[in-house]
């Protein structure tokens, strides 16, 4: 499929930068990683179901796509990008695990274009930053938004008490307290 990257987004990798800016780029393959073994073969099922709909429902011609089982190994992720690049792949989508796509961020730059399926760390020294993922906190900041947009001056949460739960609340919090809403936080 032909079709013009975002090449002026920041994140975006220097090299897809370049060839956007030259207008449509060829996307002849897809190397698509995802855990399809170990913990979250499920999820990584229906993250591939959805694209194969998603590419069957477009309009031809339509990019090859290649699915690589990166399971739970935080680092599968070198050798999958290896065979993807050995295999012609003009672009990835994946991987969906947290700690591989900070493997990702972390380790030696891609020679190709990656479109993270979960949130990308801090610090991302490769530039990635095409990443696609919901974190509680970015969620609660937008429920906290969409309360003070519509006049709302009192909220209350109810959320877990730890880990991503209480980073949900604190980011709701501190979004409210920026507007001077009243904040009821009810920890479960």
């Amino acid at each position: 499929t032909t079709g013009a990257l975002p090449g002026g987004d920041a994140g975006w990798l220097a090299g897809v930068r370049e060839r956007a800016v030259e207008g449509p780029v060829e996307i002849g393959q897809i190397a698509v990683l995802l855990p399809l073994s170990g913990q979250l073969a499920t999820v990584g099922a229906a993250v591939r179901t959805g694209i194969l709909a998603a590419h069957y429902q477009s309009a031809p011609p339509r990019p090859m796509l290649r699915f690589h089982d990166v399971g739970d190994q935080s680092d599968a992720i070198g050798p999958a990008l290896q065979r993807a690049a050995a295999e012609g792949a003009d672009l990835v989508i994946g991987p969906l695990r947290r700690d591989q796509v900070a493997e990702l961020a972390d380790g030696a730059a891609p020679a190709l274009p990656v479109l993270a399926l979960n949130a990308i760390p801090a610090p991302d020294r490769n530039g990635l930053a095409s990443g696609f993922g919901v974190l509680p906190e970015h969620s609660a900041r937008s429920a906290a938004r969409h309360a003070r947009a519509g006049t709302q001056r009192a909220c209350a949460a109810l959320t877990p008490t730890e880990g991503r739960g209480e980073r949900g609340r604190q980011e709701a919090e501190a979004e409210l307290a920026r507007f001077a809403a009243d904040w009821a936080a009810d920890p479960l």
